[in-house]
């Protein structure tokens, strides 16, 4: 990893420390951002254009990278993108290659690693790839832009990692990136297509179905490269930014809300703007704009800062790597605020800036002092434990202190007369009683004053001790080593340096040491680590930087002087690489700037390093005001009256500059806890002002984001709660607002109460949401960007009946169902489908209020059927029917399929539809059909079929055997097993048996083979009539029977599931038939039943069905 500095820039909105430089692969385009391995932190895949690969750096959750590995994709890969392409709830890549015309999918085990790749055909040259659910099934598809096909290919998803055939539609000329969001409000993901070639883009309307409607182009800037869709006006319509690489600009097209743009505006971006994002990098809740620029020899990101209506603020420049390519925005460090993340090709590397948000410490609170405040201090005056504030007012003449109340405010102002004009401020212990004293250096009468404090906030009779020629500077320390504090002056008119002696009871004679011309600035530190104090004095005059080297008993020596610039104003000693060796940080007034000196731990400096501060730097301290264990700068900003904050990245090097409002003419800055935080806060003697400025340091806060659905339908309320952590004392729970976005498009705020913000949010747009919630601060903390919540928006909840049809080849009474998955059928569901129940209808059903989630019970409906859910996109069942369709009617039944979620009491029903089922089994062809001719007629039986559901016999009769049966020779229909048919002997019949749904047997044939016979006794067949009543009401059944032996029979009643709910034993009555009438002991319930008669191993079967 590689460690590179910003160049400082002082302005509003982003606020970048340090830029650290990772290793990808050959040429890295573009990158993706999303959780890989589950662990909550950002990762990145970056594809890399000579390597043939897919990089992926696995976050660390701290802005940094725990591992890189890289994978096997296709020829010349230019993009990649992050989604569930299989649906087992673990994001997968794909990679659009340029050289192959093809997408590679890669599936990802959920820890970051990813399998084979798996490609599939795309049209000519694709250049970019896209994700999102375009047609509404719930499943994220592709879309890639083809640069040499000119056109768009569409991939839909069939969710088990495959793609139906692609879809292909035309765009305007060489088309280079493909971004989707819904453009017109209407729910659906519409497409906006660069078009490199004419200096277009093109809007493609999606229909939901995963086509698009004919294209709208739009013309933007010179060789458009790739685009980005947020809202970057704040009124809930997505607009549209374009990197125009040719001509160095980006427009930005504000959209209409019906798919076309209101207005359009070109801005200068800089060189070979090649990719841009669209997201609030200036933790203010509004979209801003970056642009990253390919540069000639060294790339950029520039930042244009939304005003939350439409218009950009000034650009602001941040170095990358050389030949950067692609910008992403992401919150790497998990601090609640928004980085970038930027793919260099120049370097094979990713560089990660990381954001600050919108700056680190609260606006200004003013206290009023005597005339001209110039010195500042911050210590405890009156042992209550809190920070006290003393100023020395250089035209009053006087010293004002005010206590603190330990949450930033101040009281009780008392001021205490000087003899001259007081020019700097200390406090300390001088008289050692243990109560802090007020030390002031007197330019006027060129002496040091002494207000020895009481320990309760009162002060005693001045005392003034004589220093040297016109004292600026002022510093107390034990630089004698008899453990009592030195006062130390700079002295402007005779450039030395007075040290005053400590006695205890104030001090001795000034010894002075020679310095560079008119000293304004000291510090004292150990610079050479010998134990004894040093002195590093700044000279106004000639921007020298004098390093005194102190002998431990009051003496310096080892004189050095530096050039650091002109106007050397303020000086400051800590340690900024954290080497244990003291460096310096030197404010210059006259070029705005600072100048940091690293330690060489001999008392010996490295070279200057220039940092743009603001407007007129006057003095400067280092303290750690992010609290992230490295110091900072802060900067006294005299002619802009700002405190400008430079973040240390620990290893010497600084941020750019930020600059916080303070007063006009802002001299000196103090640092310390005013508020008990545990956090820096300032204070800063602002002159033209007449006022002290105290600005209390801004505490950190979380937002987490909850939403009450993980997958919902299009229109459904979804309600987000946003929940807002950070404690800061005397201030209570956070206050203010929360905006909340889906992705970048706002889609509401609500106020917090007692830290929680909710908004129900109707979920407007299909396909996988990232919702987020952004909390804009309330004076006292920083505001903060959640984590998105994801989000599935999908058509349609509930599963959808595709077919209902008729089991094929059997004897009726059963249909088959098919039906598309409830899109909740997924892995990663918060609330799961865990089955699918069949539910029937009643004989004459209502028309049934089903659809909606958490329909209620659905009266008299009748569960026959219940099926497993597996995520799989579609299911079959088989269900029961009350009655077969037969030319008496349709006799269709209605039926619903219901998802049960593995929430208790909520499922999502089905729309009615309904089918029938047919018995389309003929009966068996009749048996032991014979005549014999008598008493002037033919007389024909046969046996009695044993078919449960038999209608009737359809007899014939013709001249010759081989008639063959019609209509006009039909000589009767009969219910019974026996016919007499009147007239001459010598006739031929023909018999079928016939069910009750017109299903025919074949023909029996017989003739008259003799004279008629007394009847003999025909041997009964095992046979089940239909039950009666059918449907019955469940109070009782008649249902009669035939046996052919006089061996045990049993008689039982089964429902759908099997399970016996009556029995009857059945003795063989003398003429082979009976029938019996069963009453249960409670009414049966609605539904399908089953008789069943039993005789040694013969078995006949039969149906009713119960309803009410």
């Amino acid at each position: 990893m590689a460690l590179a500095l910003m160049p400082a820039e002082a302005a509003l909105g982003f606020v970048l420390g340090v830029r650290t430089d990772h290793a990808a692969g050959d040429y890295p385009r573009s990158l993706a951002i999303g959780d890989l391995n589950a662990d909550g932190a950002p990762d990145v895949a970056v594809v890399n254009f000579y390597a043939f690969t897919v990089t992926v750096l696995l976050g660390d959750g701290r802005g940094g990278f725990t591992s890189r590995a890289a994978y096997a994709v296709h020829e010349l890969p230019l993009s990649v993108t992050i989604a569930d392409l299989d649906g087992d709830g673990t994001p997968d890549l794909a990679v659009a290659n340029h050289g192959a015309n093809v997408v590679s999918i890669l599936p990802g085990d959920g820890a970051g690693g990813f399998g084979p790749r798996r490609d599939v055909r795309t049209g000519a040259g694709p250049f970019c790839v896209a994700s999102g659910d375009v047609n509404g099934d719930g499943r994220a598809d592709l879309v890639t832009a083809n640069y040499l096909a000119d056109s768009i290919s569409v991939l839909l998803a069939d969710g088990a990692g495959g793609f139906a055939p692609r879809l292909d539609f035309p765009t305007g000329c060489r088309p280079r990136s493909v971004t989707l969001g819904d453009l017109d409000g209407d729910g659906l993901l519409d497409a906006v297509v660069t078009h490199a070639g004419d200096g277009t883009i093109g809007v493609l309307r999606g229909d939901g179905a995963g086509g698009f409607g004919p294209r709208r182009d739009t013309d933007v800037g010179s060789g458009p490269f790739y685009a980005a869709i947020g809202d970057v006006s704040g009124d809930a319509v997505p607009d549209v930014a374009v990197a125009n690489a040719e001509e160095g600009s980006m427009t930005l097209l504000l959209g209409d809300g019906a798919g076309g743009f209101a207005a359009r505006m070109d801005h200068a971006s800089g060189w070979g703007p090649v990719s841009v994002a669209i997201g609030d990098v200036g933790g203010d809740g509004r979209a801003d704009v970056v642009v990253v620029n390919a540069g000639l020899d060294a790339g950029s990101v520039a930042v244009f800062p939304a005003d939350g209506a439409g218009g950009l603020g000034a650009r602001r420049d941040f170095a990358t790597g050389p030949s950067s390519r692609w910008v992403g925005i992401a919150d790497m460090n998990g601090d609640g605020r928004r980085d970038l993340v930027v793919s260099n090709r120049g370097t094979n590397t990713v560089s990660v800036l990381l954001g600050n948000g919108g700056g680190l410490f609260s606006a200004p609170s003013l206290l009023a002092t005597g005339g001209e405040p110039v010195s500042a201090a911050l210590a405890d005056l009156d042992a209550d434990g809190r920070a006290d504030l003393a100023v020395a007012n250089r035209a009053a003449g006087t010293v004002s202190t005010w206590r603190g109340d330990g949450v930033g405010g101040f009281g009780g102002r008392l001021d205490l007369a000087t003899a001259g004009t007081p020019s700097a401020l200390a406090v300390a212990d001088t008289d050692g009683d243990g109560a802090p004293d007020l030390v002031i250096a007197d330019e006027q009468g060129g002496r040091v004053s002494v207000f020895p404090g009481d320990g309760l906030g009162a002060f005693g009779a001045r005392a003034d001790f004589p220093a040297g020629s016109a004292p600026r500077a002022l510093a107390v320390a034990d630089v004698t080593g008899d453990g009592m504090p030195d006062a130390l002056v700079a002295n402007a008119a005779d450039s030395t340096v007075s040290v005053l002696p400590g006695t205890g009871a104030g001090f001795g004679p000034p010894t002075a040491f020679a310095t560079g011309p008119a000293p304004s600035s000291m510090a004292v530190s150990d610079l050479n680590g010998d134990g004894a104090p040093d002195l590093a004095v700044a000279s106004d005059a000639n921007g020298t930087l004098t390093i005194l080297l102190g002998d431990g008993a009051g003496g310096f020596g080892g004189r050095t002087d530096r050039l650091v610039g002109a106007s050397a104003r303020g000086v400051a000693a800590g340690d900024l690489d954290g080497d244990g060796a003291p460096d310096l940080v030197v404010a210059r007034g006259s070029d705005d700037s600072i100048s940091v000196l690293l330690g060489d731990g001999a008392g010996g400096v490295g070279p200057a390093t220039a940092h743009a501060a603001g407007d007129g730097p006057a003095a400067v301290a280092i303290a750690d005001v992010n609290a992230d264990g490295r110091p900072d700068v802060v900067v006294a900003d005299r002619l802009s009256g700002a405190a400008s904050v430079l973040l240390g990245d620990g290893a010497g090097g600084l941020g750019p500059a930020y600059a916080h409002a303070a007063a006009a003419g802002a001299l000196s800055v103090a640092t310390g806890d005013v508020n008990g935080d545990g956090r820096a806060d300032l204070a800063l003697a602002c002159r033209d002002a007449d006022a002290v400025a105290v600005l209390t340091g801004l505490v950190p806060t979380r937002t987490a984001l909850a939403a009450s659905a993980s997958t919902a339908a299009l229109g459904q309320a979804v309600t987000l709660t946003a929940t807002v952590t950070g404690t800061s004392p005397g201030h209570g729970a956070p206050t203010g607002s929360v905006r909340f976005f889906d992705g970048d498009v706002a889609i509401g705020a609500a106020v917090l109460s007692g830290g929680v913000a909710s908004l129900v949010w109707p979920a407007a747009r299909l396909g996988d949401r990232a919702l987020v919630a952004v909390y804009e601060g309330d004076g006292t903390r920083f505001g903060s960007i959640s984590a998105p919540a994801p989000l599935r928006v999908v058509a349609r909840l509930e599963p959808l009946i595709t077919q209902i049809a008729d089991v094929p080849d059997d004897q009726g009474g059963w249909v088959r169902l098919r039906f598309a998955a409830s899109a909740l059928d997924r892995a990663g569901t918060a609330a799961p489908v865990v089955r699918y129940d069949v539910l029937r209808a009643p004989a004459a059903p209502a028309p049934a209020p089903v659809g909606a989630a958490r329909a209620g019970s659905l009266d008299g409906w009748t569960v026959v059927a219940s099926v497993p859910a597996t995520t799989a996109a579609a299911y079959e069942s088989v269900a029961p029917t009350p009655a077969d369709s037969n030319a008496s009617g349709a006799h269709r039944a209605t039926f619903v399929v219901r998802a049960v979620s593995a929430t208790p009491g909520e499922f999502h029903d089905s729309a009615p539809d309904s089918g029938c089922s047919v018995d389309n089994l003929p009966p068996a062809t009749p048996e032991d059909f014979a005549a014999a001719y008598g008493e002037g007629a033919t007389h024909l039986r046969w046996r009695a079929a044993a078919e449960p559901d038999l209608c009737c016999y359809r007899l014939h009769r013709g001249d010759t055997e081989t008639f063959v049966p019609a209509a006009d020779n039909a000589i009767a229909i009969i219910a019974d097993s026996a016919y007499v048919d009147p007239g001459p002997p010598g006739r031929w019949y023909k018999l079928a048996a016939v069910d009750v749904n017109g299903n025919a047997s074949g023909f029996a044939v017989a003739t008259p083979g003799g004279a008629l016979a007394a009847p003999s006794a025909a041997p009964h067949a095992l046979a089940l009539d239909p039950p009666q009543p059918n449907p019955s009401s469940g109070l009782r059944v008649r249902i009669a029977y035939a046996l052919p032996t006089p061996a045990p029979a049993r008689l039982e009643v089964l429902d759908v599931a099997g399970r016996r709910v009556l029995d009857r034993a059945l003795a063989a009555p003398a003429s082979g038939r009976g029938a019996v009438e069963l009453t249960p002991a409670t009414p049966l319930a609605p539904g399908l039943y089953v008789v069943r008669l039993s005789q040694g191993s013969a078995r006949r079967t039969a149906r009713f069905a119960v309803v009410r």
